[in-house]
């Protein structure tokens, strides 16, 4: 596990809401095999994930949420499981996954295009992965380094305008770094993706909009501009290859 500071996060149901259907839009098409969820924490994302694939497998490096994943979904069936794993030493054999998501963890992943190459192995050819990314610059960024600044009675760290296209995040409690949309295209490319498609979201993330209804938000992440509005977005790329 050395090196990987990956793992999900417990956030408010009515964030999951959001997340759990742009999920469903993101698996749409022909019914999957079998879908790896990286990171996947007690495993929230499973019952979305079985809607639309044959077998789930979560994985992540927090022995406690895999053994709460484990009790919280004991006897539902042999198609889910949760097992301890890393993204960039993931213990599957090449081309045996339809999906591969990575819901609030590829900020958090220690070496992001070793673990997109890691996941392009395991995928089969026209396999997709999921990713949620957080771009600057974006809401998210902009209030972070206002918070930097309040909190810290120093300089403003200028994530959301610096020129750099990835930016570690030093000391972080959710987030190790920050990157451009262009810059995770061009990561994706790199590492052997290609079809990327980005469904923006994030705003029901920020306190003050709570209260709005979650359809509200799914409705929004079809028509708001991504690239500067959303605090976060949910990628959808391709492994090269024909299926």
């Amino acid at each position: 596990m050395t090196g990987t500071v990956e793992g999900s996060a417990t956030y408010p149901s009515a964030d999951r809401e959001v997340e759990h259907e742009l999920l469903r839009r993101a698996l749409a098409g022909e019914r999957l095999t079998r879908v790896l969820d990286v990171g996947c924490g007690r495993g929230e994302m499973s019952p979305t994930v079985l809607e639309r694939a044959r077998e789930y497998i979560g994985i992540d490096t927090d022995r406690s949420r895999i053994e709460r994943a484990q009790q919280a979904f004991q006897g539902s069936g042999k198609n889910r499981a949760f097992l301890i794993a890393n993204s960039n030493h993931l213990p599957f054999t090449s081309g045996s996954f339809s999906a591969v998501i990575l819901i609030r963890v590829y900020h958090r992943v220690a070496d992001p295009s070793g673990a997109l190459r890691e996941v392009l192995r395991v995928l089969e050819p026209g396999g997709r992965v999921i990713l949620m990314v957080r771009p600057k610059p974006s809401p998210f960024t902009l209030l972070r380094d206002l918070w930097t600044r309040v909190s810290t009675s120093g300089a403003i760290h200028p994530l959301s305008f610096a020129r750099a296209e990835r930016l570690e995040v030093r000391p972080a409690r959710e987030i190790g770094f920050v990157e451009t949309l262009g810059g995770t295209r061009r990561r994706l490319g790199e590492s052997g993706f290609d079809s990327v498609t980005e469904l923006g979201h994030g705003f029901e993330d920020l306190p003050v909009f709570r209260r709005l209804p979650s359809r509200f938000w799914v409705r929004m992440a079809s028509l708001l501009p991504k690239k500067l509005i959303s605090p976060s977005v949910l990628i959808v790329a391709t492994r090269k290859g024909l299926p």
